[in-house]
């Protein structure tokens, strides 16, 4: 199953092999995070543990999908996103369902985890929406101490 084949098509978005640095150029708050904290490090070490894509609008890096392998049959999906890929939620979300079924075959998983920030509504309401359910509260997990919500798909 090639993942690119089967995510949607909109004539704005693309869809490409993720790489590290794409996560600079989203525009969100967030992206400085990465700056701060090394993460483009880890995000290399996490996308070499599983796979990960790229939507791009109009030739800019807006959202970055990705998946990672913790043990045989258990992964974590990852995802950041820049603010303007919201005004394409339908795509974003069919995109997110297609991936998290293409990781969830192709690496053969019985468990499949994402870690949202409590605070944000919106986030966890997405993962929902794609099939996940909060489990717990992570206190204190975040660069900034916040909290967050493990949520499975089971």
């Amino acid at each position: 199953m090639k993942l690119l084949d089967h995510l949607p098509e909109h004539p704005a978005i693309s869809w490409v092999p993720f790489h590290p640095g794409h996560v600079l150029s989203l525009s969100d708050v967030r992206s400085k995070m990465f700056e701060q904290h090394a993460m483009v490090a880890r995000l290399e070490a996490q996308a070499s543990m599983g796979d990960a894509i790229t939507a791009f609008l109009y030739g800019k890096p807006v959202a970055c999908f990705g998946y990672s392998v913790i043990w045989a049959g258990v992964a974590e999906m990852w995802l950041y996103v820049d603010e303007a890929a919201r005004r394409y939620g339908k795509t974003m979300t069919r995109a997110g369902l297609v991936f998290a079924d293409y990781a969830t075959i192709s690496a053969n998983l019985h468990r499949l985890q994402i870690s949202v920030e409590c605070n944000d509504k919106r986030a966890v309401r997405w993962g929902q929406v794609l099939g996940f359910e909060v489990e717990g509260r992570l206190r204190r997990f975040g660069p900034n101490q916040d909290d967050f919500f493990i949520m499975s798909k089971i």
